[in-house]
């Protein structure tokens, strides 16, 4: 996927639970679109969700940084930024509205990855950057909690099981994915 002029924009949105890989997947999709000199930006959820005081937070405060992400996608991609990368949670249809109404001429293609309970704790527990999620009471509530939202995921997402699939393969899948949709917008979608 070679930066052109008029080349397709593209919004590609990596949700899933709690230690799914969102950011690792991510970056690593950003670091290979870069080689490809295919202008590129990140949006981690959790660092707009960051920058919100207290009293908004509590307030609906991740619908509101869900609505900042999609604002700062719509600036990016008006600014000639041929694919943005949106990571975080994203689940259900009202989380991803927001996204939905981002530049009219850009795909919107969402990843959904899936990892097992398990495999979530180990990842969350050998992270010392993490705070709450490395608590196997509030992470299996959190999976218990989104397990319904996760199994509906539309028939058009990308799934990807991380914790059976390398990154490697992620990344391919994904690009490979992006190539596809970049030149057939209804693409089937892809599980690995």
């Amino acid at each position: 996927m070679r930066s052109a002029p008029g080349h397709p924009r593209s919004l590609l949105v990596i949700t899933g639970s709690i230690a799914s890989g969102k950011s690792t997947l991510a970056r690593a999709v950003a670091a290979a679109l870069d080689r490809d000199h295919v202008r590129t930006a990140v949006i981690d959820l959790d660092l707009i969700h960051a920058t919100l005081g207290t009293e908004v937070r509590d307030a609906d405060g991740w619908q509101l940084a869900r609505r900042g992400a999609a604002a700062l996608a719509d600036a990016f991609l008006a600014a000639d930024v041929h694919v943005v990368v949106v990571e975080g949670e994203f689940r259900t249809p009202l989380e991803r509205e927001p996204l939905m109404r981002v530049h009219s001429s850009a795909a919107v293609l969402f990843v959904t990855l899936r990892t097992a309970y398990e495999e979530a704790l180990r990842r969350a527990q050998a992270d010392p950057t993490r705070m709450r999620s490395r608590d196997p009471v509030f992470l299996r509530a959190h999976y218990d909690a989104v397990a319904g939202p996760l199994d509906a995921a539309p028939a058009g997402d990308c799934l990807i099981h991380t914790d059976v699939t390398s990154l490697e393969a992620s990344v391919q899948v994904v690009l490979g994915w992006l190539r596809r949709t970049a030149t057939v917008r209804d693409a089937p979608a892809d599980d690995v």
